[in-house]
């Protein structure tokens, strides 16, 4: 991430905010969306994220959330 302040960050398929899946198979690697930091308290932050990718079926959305990630 190009950083870990409280806002919304645009994901792309390269640079800073690339976004990669690397589980099961597909491997995903986001062309586009959002990481949304809500907080950053103790180097610690929370939010949610969506990302997204065409593709010729298959997975091509990832969102959740996430709380307490150590930020290094």
């Amino acid at each position: 991430m190009s950083g870990s302040s409280a806002a919304a960050y645009t994901l792309s398929s390269s640079g800073a905010n690339m976004f990669t899946y690397t589980g099961e198979n597909p491997f995903f690697v986001a062309e586009s969306g959002t990481v949304t930091i809500s907080s950053n308290a103790n180097n610690k932050i929370s939010g949610s994220y969506e990302a997204f990718r065409t593709g010729n079926g298959g997975l091509t959305r990832l969102y959740g959330t996430f709380t307490d990630v150590p930020v290094n």
